[in-house]
């Protein structure tokens, strides 16, 4: 029998050896048993192999083995064990028993190279052009439309009011509409964008990367954290970071072009934003920090509440046993 109490918790393993093994079920009979519960086993075994790498390292009567060389072996009644050694062995060994590694969590900003893969995945040098020229223009159309307005309502002459309303009408309209395409282009169009470029590649980078990763990787890290890290960075990938660098470009755009017509029409106002800028540049780099602790902190919370229900999903037979 090929190590059968391995799929069993400790009460059910404890049951089918006492039952089933000392029971009249295998009474008279001799059976060969493939285990790595040694001390569960060993006192009623009559013959002991054991092998280290695939290597015979003991032969013998089970009386006669050698406790030291066998891992995890209850101590014989015969070879005076004093109480505080019997204590000392009571004590479960942490570190023997951690399997699974302690998961990691970065710290500071987001390192740039995550962004330069983004920013490769969407798209090539045209696709950038073409999408900075469709944000600044749309821009220029909205701050046109300002200075239309501003014009139309110092100009009192009726004969310039067909001519003021097709210059707004116009400017509303390229606003209307190249402000819609900037957003079909951000998010896709053929091979190339963030939904229909960029997710689809880093989606396969990762499948890639985890099928390819080494079994030993899978033995030290739970399944449920895979799920949380990979459903937590897919989701976002495909939901938020192409909304987030549009509306992140356009406030961009609307605050320098902002401060660029300020200072045209008032150039003793740069020297105040100038100063005015440095602590909000300096808290700016705090709370930037402070946002990707939170995130992270979040993305890694569900981790154990996500493992221990893929483990009672997948254990259900050992818990109802």
């Amino acid at each position: 029998m090929d190590d059968i109490l391995s799929a069993v918790d400790a009460h059910t393993a404890q049951y089918i050896f006492t039952e089933c093994f000392q029971g009249s079920l295998l009474k008279g009979r001799t059976f060969i048993l493939v285990t790595h519960h040694v001390a569960l086993c060993l006192p009623a075994a009559e013959f002991l192999i054991l092998l280290d790498n695939g290597k015979v390292v003991q032969a013998c009567p089970a009386s006669e083995a050698q406790i030291s060389a066998i891992p995890a072996a209850p101590p014989r009644p015969d070879e005076g064990h004093t109480e505080e050694a019997a204590d000392e062995d009571d004590e479960p060994d942490q570190a023997a028993r951690q399997i699974y590694k302690t998961e990691h969590s970065a710290r500071g900003r987001v390192a740039s190279s995550h962004y330069w893969m983004i920013f490769k995945a969407v798209g090539g040098f045209w696709y950038w052009l073409v999408f900075i020229v469709l944000f600044v223009v749309t821009r220029l159309a909205d701050i046109g439309q300002s200075y239309v307005l501003e014009r139309w309502s110092a100009d009192s002459d009726p004969r310039h009011l067909d001519q003021n309303l097709i210059n707004y009408g116009l400017f509303v309209s390229a606003a209307v509409v190249i402000g819609a395409l900037r957003w079909v282009w951000l998010y896709g169009v053929g091979s190339t964008g963030f939904v229909n470029s960029m997710s689809r590649k880093i989606h396969f980078k990762l499948v890639n990367t985890l099928v390819g990763a080494p079994l030993s990787y899978f033995e030290t890290t739970p399944t449920g954290r895979l799920m949380n890290v990979f459903g937590q960075d897919v989701n976002r990938i495909d939901g938020f970071v192409s909304d987030d660098v549009g509306r992140t470009i356009m406030s961009t755009l609307d605050v320098f072009t902002s401060i660029l017509i300020v200072c045209i029409q008032t150039p003793i106002m740069a020297v105040a934003i100038l100063v005015g800028s440095l602590p909000f540049y300096w808290l700016s780099g705090v709370l930037g920090k402070v946002r990707a602790e939170l995130r992270r902190l979040m993305a890694v919370s569900g981790s154990p509440l996500i493992t221990l229900y893929h483990d009672a999903i997948d254990g259900v037979v050992m818990i109802r046993a």
